[in-house]
């Protein structure tokens, strides 16, 4: 998504993977259980786990990929557990933002409607 934008994500996806030079990343196949859909009981757990202070609590542990999809973006309609989500797997504080060009707006739209 840093310099090219598809609504399809597996299309990016590709894309990335085809440009080894530029991105260093290679395809490895997942141990059962580290993949999973964020669906609303695990975006709920991160959220609040992101708007929790207590030292004490443990860090949440999440999968090593996390699947967030539109249908299921759509499905939760609730944008205060969206963005504690995101905030919290992209480690994002206040209005950090991941780069120059991506706002958090074009982040946390549910539509997949981004411009670069």
């Amino acid at each position: 998504m840093d310099s090219f934008w598809h609504a399809s994500d597996q299309t990016m996806l590709l894309r990335v993977l085809d440009n080894y030079d530029r991105y260093r990343c290679r395809v490895f196949a997942l141990v059962h259980g580290h993949i999973a859909f964020a669906n609303k009981r695990l975006m709920t757990d991160v959220a609040n786990a992101n708007t929790n202070t207590n030292p004490r609590r443990k860090k949440l542990t999440l999968p090593t990929f996390v699947h967030v999809t539109n249908y299921r973006v759509k499905r939760i309609n609730n944008a205060t557990i969206h963005e504690g989500f995101l905030r919290y797997v992209l480690d994002l504080k206040d209005n950090e933002t991941l780069t120059n060009d991506i706002s958090w707006e074009q982040v946390v739209s549910p539509t997949g409607k981004r411009t670069i």
